[in-house]
C-alpha cells in the first residue's frame, strides 16, 4: 500500500495549489503507524505538468527516507530533469510516477494513428501502447535500472 504525505502542488489545470511539504517527523509517526509500503511524500514535486524547473527538496527525501525506512515514491515525475531522478533516487526515491508523460505519448500516438489514411481502432491503440513502452524503456535505460526495474 502507497501512502501519500504533504500537499503536492498542482501545475496543470483548475485546482491549482500551494503545496505543502512533508514533515520527516510525521513522516515516521505515519509510516510506523499505518504500515505503509511505500510513502509518496510532497518534496517540491507536483502533479500534473511543470510550468517551471520543480525545485526537490533533496535533503527532506534523504530524512524522510531515513527516518521512515520505507521505498519512497516520487509523484508528478514527469518533466523533472533526469539529473534530479538519479539523485533522488540515490537518497532513497525507489519509484517514479511519470502518468502525464505516458498519457500524453498515448495521446499523441493515437491522433497519427487518427490521420492515417487507414485509420483502425485496434492499430491506433497498439501504437498508443507502443508509444508508452519506448517511453518506460526509455527511463530504465536512462536511469540505469535495466534488469533491476
Amino acid at each position: 500500500i502507497e501512502g501519500e504525505l504533504g500537499r503536492f502542488g498542482e501545475e496543470l489545470g483548475e485546482g491549482e495549489g500551494k503545496a505543502v511539504l512533508a514533515d520527516p517527523d510525521e513522516a515516521e509517526r505515519f509510516c510506523r503507524e499505518t504500515r505503509v509500503d511505500l510513502l509518496a511524500p510532497a518534496v517540491g514535486n507536483a502533479h500534473g505538468q511543470y510550468r517551471s524547473k520543480p525545485n526537490l527538496r533533496f535533503d527532506l527525501i534523504e530524512q524522510i527516507a531515513r527516518r521512515t525506512n520505507v521505498p519512497l515514491s516520487l509523484h508528478g515525475g514527469t518533466g523533472i530533469p533526469l539529473a534530479d531522478v538519479r539523485k533522488a533516487a540515490g537518497l532513497g526515491i525507489r519509484k517514479l510516477n511519470i502518468a502525464s508523460q505516458l498519457h500524453r505519448d498515448f495521446s499523441d500516438a493515437l491522433k497519427a494513428a487518427a490521420a492515417a489514411e487507414r485509420f483502425h481502432w485496434r492499430r491506433a491503440t497498439d501504437a498508443g501502447r507502443s508509444a508508452i513502452g519506448a517511453t518506460v524503456e526509455g527511463y530504465i535505460r536512462e536511469l540505469g535500472v535495466e534488469g533491476i526495474a
